[in-house]
């Protein structure tokens, strides 16, 4: 089981925060056990032009970006990731009203419990901004 994988964005740099230290770009964190040290390997990640665009614009609306999920799992593995996920600290309705103007398309989907921005870029990546959440309990099949 990976946890802890993701990355921030902060104006063209990409750094891994870790117990509130500040890691350099290309560096990650691996943990299969919440009290096992972490484990840390560099990564090249491919990151779009538009992805750096729009978290410039979310920097200035001063809301965080981090990229999470498949598109870090697939950087480790050693593919290009297909689509970015990413953690922001904004609601996905600021996500569509900050960046509707820079994107082909933008929307709101799933239920309020958890809904989330997608958006596709005029270069036509997609992009999944989430808003930060805390799962609790457990669930069957996982």
């Amino acid at each position: 089981m990976l946890r802890g994988l993701w990355l921030k964005m902060s104006n063209k740099n990409i750094y891994k925060y870790t117990d509130n230290i500040e890691r350099p770009i290309g560096i990650s964190k691996v943990s299969v056990d919440a009290t096992d040290e972490p484990i840390t390997m560099k990564v090249h990640m491919e990151i779009p032009d538009s992805l750096y665009q729009l978290n410039d614009i979310m920097i200035r609306h001063r809301y965080e970006v981090y990229i999470a999920g498949g598109a870090v799992r697939d950087t480790i593995v050693g593919e290009s990731p297909k689509d970015y996920d990413i953690s922001t600290n904004a609601a996905p309705e600021d996500v569509v009203r900050i960046l509707s103007p820079y994107v082909k398309r933008v929307e709101v989907q799933g239920e309020a419990s958890f809904a989330v921005a997608r958006l596709i870029a005029y270069d036509g990546n997609e992009y999944e901004f989430a808003p930060y959440r805390i799962d609790s309990g457990t669930r069957k099949g996982g």
